[in-house]
């Protein structure tokens, strides 16, 4: 059975469940508040730079959590309305001013999840900046903190400062001896996730008997309980992980004197985005063993199973976690509450796995209940131009339109099937208006390049193709540049087919194909 967080997640569409695999996790730290009159602060809503998307985790908090009141930020405007519960406030979560503000207007926060731009220095000094403003007992919770490896989000294999998981992995080694002063009275590892709990100096002390008998009180079978001095022994500690088998845990009564080794597996849990930019980084097979690694001033405890499912910088649909994750969400999103973005997400993952046809019951479903979201057009136009009905293409397109006005995609889609219709002039004398209204939309370049193609001015059409190359990342230009090469072959542009080469060179100077064009040239 599916615990309700995760359900929330799917109904939704938040990446925290699917593309992820987040809620379980959240569910298990934050599943004794869900009635509380809590307050909680999310950095990040989502969407991007599109005011009209996002916002699918903060209807989840609202949901979870009946009797809180949830806050987002985000460094984008946001304009949906997510009811009187929820606010939504514009502005960085790295300027000071702005943060004591909000903190001061609608908190203290019980509970406060960064889910930012997750690059390391952003993540460091928002957690200076918040954590002293959390409530006493309170979480600060850093989502996608697999960052911590990635070089161009700050990250390193050696976790130089600023970084979030060498920030934490700090605390962690020094909580026996400073983690209440600190204000730290636990900190929890999962999969991509650190989780901070704030000292409460009127409550009880945490401590390992606590989580141990919470974990056997959820289903977690009879724990493997070793000496804090064994910790540091890998063979000790790989048989007690062993013996304890998935489901179990592993109590550590104590600390080791040297913590080495459990700090090797605290930040290599995630081991699958380590391996993306350092794949030949050394990684402990415990490591890949053990769910959640909790820290308390007298111990540790590890819940054990299977620290495997895959990242979304490196996703596997075919991988067995994420069939089964698709395939409950197909379960859940037959009730009737299913929501517009639930549905969208699970046609995305659908799509990963087994091609565009197997969403075509999912749009047909949004079709019916009105669904106006974007990614709905994007992939109900998709599907148009592989089935080749160019009528459907221009009605959804203009239909988008209505709620999109002059958006580059849906305009450049309105002009391709206007000229497989036969309206060719109409889509040329379009797109060059739009063109001048909006020079830097590539779908309005590229679909503007090709309309002067097929209108015979090579020139314009060349130019322009030749514009479009920087609007792609740097790793895609060489297939672009690519085909530009081969289309001035075609119409026998030596020159502009020596300069495309010239700079197909310049970002992949190894192409033995474009050197094989300038030589066909010279």
């Amino acid at each position: 059975m599916q615990d309700p967080l995760s359900r929330l997640a799917i109904l939704y569409g938040t990446d925290k469940f699917g593309f992820h695999d987040y809620t379980p996790a959240y569910h298990k730290l934050l599943n004794e508040w869900k009635d509380r009159p809590l307050r909680m602060l999310e950095i990040g809503v989502g969407g991007y730079g599109d005011e009209d998307r996002g916002g699918e985790s903060l209807e989840v908090w609202r949901d979870y959590f009946p009797n809180g009141e949830i806050t987002g930020i985000d460094i984008q405007r946001k304009s949906m309305d997510l009811g009187p519960r929820v606010r939504i406030l514009q502005g960085s979560q790295v300027d000071p001013d702005f943060l004591t503000g909000t903190v001061a207007d609608h908190g203290p926060y019980d509970i406060i999840l960064d889910d930012g731009s997750h690059r390391n220095e952003h993540v460091v000094e928002s957690f200076g900046l918040l954590f002293p403003t959390l409530e006493p007992g309170g979480f600060y919770i850093i989502e996608d903190v697999q960052t911590a490896f990635f070089p161009r989000f700050g990250g390193s294999l050696e976790l130089e400062d600023p970084n979030s998981v060498g920030m934490v992995g700090k605390l962690f080694l020094a909580m026996p001896e400073s983690g209440i002063s600190a204000g730290v009275a636990a900190i929890e590892r999962f999969h991509n996730i650190l989780a901070l709990r704030k000292h409460d100096p009127a409550g009880p002390a945490l401590g390992v008997a606590d989580h141990r008998a919470m974990a056997l009180g959820t289903g977690r079978i009879a724990a493997q309980t070793l000496p804090g001095h064994q910790a540091n022994d890998p063979d000790i500690l790989s048989g007690a992980i062993l013996q304890a088998g998935t489901g179990g845990i592993v109590v550590i009564e104590g600390w080791p004197e040297d913590r080495s080794l459990i700090h090797d597996v605290f930040v290599q849990m995630d081991h699958r985005e380590i391996a993306i930019h350092f794949p030949d980084a050394p990684i402990r097979d415990i490591a890949k063993k053990v769910l959640s690694l909790a820290a308390y001033p007298d111990g540790l405890v590890l819940e054990i199973g299977d620290n495997d499912y895959p990242s979304n910088f490196a996703f596997d649909q075919s991988h067995p976690q994420v069939v089964e994750a698709t395939r409950l969400m197909a379960d859940i999103l037959r009730a009737p509450e299913a929501r517009p973005n639930g549905l969208l997400q699970y046609a995305q993952m659908l799509q990963r796995q087994h091609g565009h046809e197997a969403t075509f019951d999912i749009l047909d479903r949004l079709a019916g209940m009105g669904c106006t979201e974007r990614r709905y057009f994007q992939m109900a136009l998709a599907r148009a131009k592989r089935q080749r009905n160019w009528d459907d293409l221009v009605a959804l397109s203009e239909q988008a339109l209505q709620h999109f006005p002059d958006n580059p995609e849906f305009l450049a889609d309105l002009a391709d099937g206007l000229n497989r219709l036969g309206r060719s002039d109409e889509a040329l004398m379009m797109l060059r208006q739009a063109y001048k209204a909006n020079p830097r939309g590539r779908a309005l370049v590229l679909g503007l390049a090709r309309l002067e193609q097929l209108a015979g001015d090579y020139d314009t059409a060349i130019r322009l193709f030749e514009r479009s190359i920087n609007m792609f990342p740097r790793q895609a230009r060489p297939a672009r540049l690519r085909q530009l090469a081969r289309l001035c072959i075609r119409l026998d542009r030596p020159v502009e087919a020596a300069r495309a080469c010239t700079r197909w060179l310049e970002v992949e100077p190894d192409s033995a194909e474009a050197a094989e064009i300038m030589a066909e040239i010279d």
